[in-house]
């Protein structure tokens, strides 16, 4: 087996452009459309704990807080972001992440405002929960 080591990776055709051989070779897909271009990880009280591409949480309300990138997106609403959360470092359960911004404004280039809500038997509402994570896919600008 060999072994190939660089710190650069450049496309032959596109400078920002490389494409990969997918899993048994019939399909492709491009390298830089598959990577995360923002992740972080952060606890109750907004604070990060690790992160890509995250400069800062703000903390707008219960259950409401703002990502803000380092680096911005390539244009509003041209990315996704989504996560998932839990109560305690033990739980097992999967909560679901609101990663919809509440309202058209509240995705720009610069950060994304989302909101955790809790549902148990059909009730619920905005919640804080003990450990957070989250990631954006789309284009850098």
């Amino acid at each position: 087996m060999s072994t190939v080591k660089t710190n650069t990776l450049t496309g032959t055709t596109s400078a920002g452009s490389i494409v990969v051989t997918g899993e048994g070779g019939s399909t492709t897909t491009n390298l830089q459309q598959g990577l995360a271009k923002q992740w972080v990880t952060y606890n109750a009280s907004q604070a990060i704990t690790d992160s890509l591409n995250t400069s800062t949480i703000t903390d707008i309300g219960t259950g409401n807080h703002k990502y803000n990138f380092t680096n911005n997106f390539r244009a509003a609403q041209a990315y996704t972001t989504g996560g998932v959360m839990a109560n305690t470092a033990d739980d097992t359960t999967p909560y679901s992440y609101m990663a919809k911004p509440m309202q058209d404004d509240d995705i720009t280039t610069a950060s994304v405002e989302c909101i955790t809500v809790y549902v148990s038997n059909g009730s619920g509402g905005f919640f804080d929960y003990a450990y957070s994570c989250s990631s954006s896919h789309g284009d850098l600008a």
